[in-house]
């Protein structure tokens, strides 16, 4: 019996089981119980089954398919049977030998390429390769490598695992270190450190503002020493100078506590 044969065998024996398993369930409804000439009929044909080409969907990996060859072209009925199990072997890696296109009568299309002109309605699809296109719509949420990259149909979304996120609204929330540029001046915002740096031309640190005992300090730096600190508890200089803008300073008492004037060369504190 060639492959041909066998794999018609194979429908019509599944028909005959599927008719004789009906059968059972209507004898088992009205007496309870199901004859021994049945219960034999339906092992002989299982046993000759199991020698028979499988179905198609008894293959873990295949989508629905389909199980029975309609139209094939490229090869022969065998390479068309294969072609439907091993819808994703176009290399014949398997040392099966595929048909280049088959059609099965469930509906079910393997071809090695497809050029289609018109319009192709889904209601859901799986890509495994690359998809080009000159443009594309969604009516639904995007979700690309398991939420890695997600938009949202409300416009809201997020990038890099969730590192980069924003709402509806376009509130945007970024979680990691940025870099303005990768050298010469620019600034560096590092969550590790709690920090915002300055560096100078030569990647030095210019200036840092971080988190000190809780409270926010701004330095400034002169080579590898702060020498300038800000933080709510004060101004503190080291080898650095105050400079005062001498010209413009109030020369009167300006009457408002804690504000510094110049009386001449002299530096007062008003009272208020």
């Amino acid at each position: 019996m060639n492959f041909s044969e066998r794999y018609k065998k194979a429908i019509e024996t599944d028909k005959q089981i599927e008719s004789l398993e009906k059968l059972k369930a209507a004898r088992l409804k009205v007496v309870d119980s199901s004859s021994s000439k049945i219960e034999d009929e339906l092992k002989e044909l299982k046993n000759i089954r199991q020698t028979l080409p499988p179905k198609v969907n008894e293959f873990p990996n295949s989508p629905h398919l389909g199980k029975n060859v309609a139209f094939w072209a490229g090869g022969s009925l065998e390479s068309a049977f294969n072609a439907l199990i091993n819808y994703k072997d176009t290399s014949n890696t398997q040392g099966r030998e595929v048909a280049g296109c088959v059609i099965s009568h469930e509906g079910g299309l393997v071809a090695n390429n497809a050029f289609i002109r018109g319009t192709i309605m889904a209601t859901d699809g799986v890509f495994s390769g690359t998809i080009y296109a000159n443009e594309g719509r969604f009516s639904g949420m995007v979700s690309i490598a398991n939420g890695k990259i997600l938009l949202n149909t409300d416009g809201s979304g997020q990038l890099a695992s969730g590192n980069i996120r924003w709402d509806k609204d376009g509130n945007i929330q970024v979680v990691g270190k940025y870099q303005s540029k990768t050298s010469g001046n620019r600034f560096e915002i590092d969550p590790e450190n709690e920090s915002l740096f300055m560096y100078d031309n030569h990647g030095n640190v210019s200036m840092r503002l971080w988190y000190s005992e809780n409270l926010s300090l701004l330095q400034f730096f002169f080579g590898d020493e702060a020498t300038t600190q800000i933080n709510a508890a004060g101004i503190y200089l080291r080898k650095g100078r105050l400079i005062l803008d001498y010209d413009h300073m109030d020369t009167s008492d300006p009457k408002s506590k804690g504000v510094v004037w110049r009386d001449g060369t002299d530096l007062k504190i008003s009272a208020g």
